[in-house]
């Protein structure tokens, strides 16, 4: 089955998800991969380096292996919400294009809970940087890849709960 095919028997609230997991998934891969989401007045942290000013260097050291338990968990935590959302997105394709997975109930609710808990794992990434960094510097501001993973984990888990809810996402008359 084609792209097109698959997407005209798609119904709406599966066409809705496909569009919310879509945008999701671009706010996922940026705010995974940058580093602006805390901004100090001589650097700017992401989940895996930190960029700007040291002493009369500037570049980037990466954040990877940091000694602090909290910070590696926060990372750990953002993996499993940037998989999630990942494989969220990979389910949902194959629930809208596959012929094989087509109006599959198994697929749905895998995606749908793959979503969810990829929302989840965002939610607690978010509030866990923010505390750790909040009690650690005085004087940050929240970045665009902060604002970016707040928006993959509104829009996933929205469309989480809406696959869960959606019909048969393009079921295919054998012909």
């Amino acid at each position: 089955m084609g792209f097109q095919e698959g997407f005209k028997k798609s119904d709406v609230v599966t066409k809705v998800c496909f569009y919310f997991v879509l945008a999701a998934s671009f706010c996922n891969w940026i705010a995974f991969c940058t580093t602006s989401w805390i901004i100090r007045p001589d650097s700017h942290v992401g989940l895996w380096r930190s960029c700007g000013g040291y002493g009369s260097i500037e570049g980037c050291r990466p954040l990877d292996g940091a000694p602090s338990h909290v910070f590696a968990g926060t990372q750990a935590l953002g993996i499993i919400g940037f998989m999630g959302m990942n494989i969220g997105f990979l389910l949902l394709l194959l629930f809208m294009f596959s012929s094989k997975y087509s109006g599959s109930s198994e697929t749905k609710k895998l995606a749908g809970f793959c979503l969810i808990l990829s929302a989840l794992s965002w939610t607690l990434t978010i509030v866990v940087f923010i505390c750790y960094f909040k009690v650690e510097y005085s004087h940050v501001s929240l970045g665009f890849s902060f604002g970016l993973a707040f928006c993959a984990l509104i829009l996933g888990f929205c469309a989480g709960i809406m696959v869960l809810f959606a019909g048969r996402g393009g079921a295919v008359n054998p012909t």
